[in-house]
């Protein structure tokens, strides 16, 4: 709770530009990971919104092997030793043993050996499944298990694909926020203002706020044709306009110094 409470505020805080002097003197150790979070959030929502059509893979798995007349599949392995990834509490999850070691399932949720799988799910009420391998060889004629079988496939590498693709998403925004940073640095030197690298940094993350909230609306419900990064700029140019020293005020300030 004493997380959540100033990111939420921080949130609310990155979408009124006045808040942006406030913001902009944060660390910037603070603000990006604000950042992070802000990204982490808009990803957990496309996956949450993406959940109803993943439930719809395996009847488009069935569907897609009707299209064909003879699908086999011909795997030959061997093992020295069986493939066991446990839980943190040390019960094993999967076993894959094709020396014949392991027989009889324990507490895997699927045991994988070489005449057959076996799958008891953890889910309340849920039923443990139990198919010969030979039977998967022939995926047309054994649709029903060879849908199950790709279908837990698919569930296994999920958390890498998932991985792979919210490091990718938080690097498309991190590409923009340090483009922003570096051009906005050398924009302002031109034209002789003065404003500090950490603050325009700091401003980055938190105008990228409104642009990974509506980048992720859009992707869900209608297009927004560039108006997530124009809210960007938008936000971003308004938040060092509101923190600059810029021009005559500056060239003043370092008479003075001068002449001090």
């Amino acid at each position: 709770m004493k997380t959540i409470k100033p990111f939420f505020k921080a949130f609310l805080e990155s979408l009124n530009p006045n808040a942006y002097a406030h913001l902009s003197t944060r660390s910037p150790a603070k603000a990006f990971h604000y950042f992070v979070s802000v990204v982490m959030l808009a990803f957990l929502v496309l996956v949450l919104a993406g959940l109803p059509g993943f439930a719809k893979v395996p009847q488009a798995l069935e569907s897609n092997l009707e299209k064909f007349s003879q699908l086999e599949i011909s795997i030959k392995a061997e093992m020295t030793e069986p493939i066991i990834l446990k839980s943190a509490s040390g019960d094993n999850i999967i076993t894959i043993d094709t020396t014949g070691a392991v027989q009889n399932r324990t507490t895997e949720t699927l045991l994988i050996t070489k005449e057959k799988m076996y799958y008891a799910p953890s889910v309340p009420l849920a039923k443990s499944r139990e198919y010969n391998m030979t039977d998967l060889k022939d995926l047309v004629k054994n649709r029903e298990k060879a849908v199950f079988l790709l279908w837990m496939l698919i569930l296994l590498i999920m958390p890498g694909i998932l991985m792979i693709s919210f490091i990718a998403y938080l690097i498309k925004y991190l590409f923009f926020v340090l483009l922003a940073t570096g051009l906005a640095l050398v924009i302002t030197k031109l034209m002789k203002t003065r404003v500090r690298a950490k603050h325009v940094l700091n401003i980055a993350f938190y105008a990228a706020t409104p642009m990974i909230i509506l980048d992720a609306v859009g992707t869900q419900f209608t297009r927004m044709y560039g108006i997530p990064y124009l809210a960007f700029l938008f936000y971003f140019i308004v938040g060092i306009a509101l923190n600059a020293d810029s021009g005559p005020a500056f060239q003043e300030k370092s008479l003075k110094k001068t002449k001090e």
